[in-house]
């Protein structure tokens, strides 16, 4: 299973075809929190446009993440043509998109929305997403 969170989400497909090249197949992709892998798009600011519209902050970027440099949001993004390849499944926490989460949705993916919960900082945080990763694990 491969787990990504945040800036990491749209590479899920990339790092799935490392693994089954290392005849390591994937049994399931859990996203938390991240604009969702999507074919043809070539950067995170072109699937920022598609997935959030053009000009709308990201609610689930974190402050670090704001502060990265221009060629961050327009390097180009690798993509498997044949992904996704095992079942996937979306975390919504108090940071997150709420557009990725209904468009993970409108996917057929099962989405877990804990949006209202707010997202804890510290222990609690990490406790709270591993304990909504595995329930979210248990609903594929």
């Amino acid at each position: 299973m491969l787990a990504a969170r945040g800036a990491a989400g749209p590479l899920l497909p990339q790092i799935g075809a490392a693994q089954r090249a290392a005849h390591r197949p994937v049994a399931a992709y859990l996203i938390a929190d991240s604009l969702l892998p999507q074919h043809g798009s070539h950067s995170r600011a072109e699937l920022r446009a598609a997935q959030l519209g053009d000009g709308v902050p990201d609610p689930g970027a974190a402050g670090a993440e704001r502060e990265r440099p221009a060629e961050f949001y327009t390097e180009a993004l690798p993509m498997a043509a044949d992904w996704p390849d095992a079942p996937c499944g979306y975390l919504l926490t108090g940071g997150g998109p709420a557009a990725c989460a209904r468009l993970a949705g409108l996917r057929g993916w099962p989405v877990l929305d804990r949006g209202d919960a707010g997202a804890p900082e510290g222990d609690a945080g990490d406790e709270a997403l591993a304990a909504g990763l595995l329930e979210l694990l248990s609903m594929l």
